[in-house]
């Protein structure tokens, strides 16, 4: 860190520590390599053997201040482009939903139509059944004709060669 006569000047410091978050929210330096107190508004400096000077102590949290808005400022972005995430997968959860619903539907407006198709294959099998039965019937009245009919014919030769 510079100092200017009796001005500590902590605008730009020599090492710059690294910071992680706490428990409590306030920032906690992971390096002690200089002995700067955290506190919310950013880095205090120590000065055991100098004047404490105010303007520039005020001068100093401006940079910080300017970087908590900046962060402050980043966290906003980071939260709009988060929340237009979910609002897209919200609206791609609808479209989807919307899509499963309409496919349920089409399934069951199928279903329905089998159950239509099936019955009417169940009423077209009886009537085809009784179809069967009826050519059946007809076929041993055919049989039952022709043997009349081979037997008259029979009769009706011998009785021409008996006459």
């Amino acid at each position: 860190m510079k100092t200017e006569g009796n001005v500590f000047d902590v605008s730009k410091p020599e090492k710059t520590p690294s910071f992680q978050p706490s428990i409590d929210g306030i920032p906690q330096s992971a390096s002690h390599s200089y002995s700067t107190p955290i506190t919310h508004l950013g880095l205090v400096p120590f000065s055991h053997h100098k004047p404490f000077n105010l303007c520039s102590f005020t001068l100093s949290l401006i940079p910080s201040r300017y970087y908590l808005i900046q962060a402050n400022s980043e966290l906003n972005d980071m939260i709009e482009y988060y929340e237009r995430l979910l609002l897209d997968r919200e609206k791609d959860v609808m479209a989807w939903r919307d899509k499963s619903s309409s496919l349920e539907s089409d399934l069951r407006s199928s279903n329905d139509a089998r159950l239509k198709l099936e019955d009417q294959l169940d009423n077209l099998s009886i009537e085809l059944m009784k179809s069967n039965g009826e050519l059946q019937e007809q076929y041993q009245r055919y049989d039952k004709v022709q043997e009349e009919l081979s037997t008259s014919r029979d009769k009706l030769s011998k009785s021409e060669s008996s006459a």
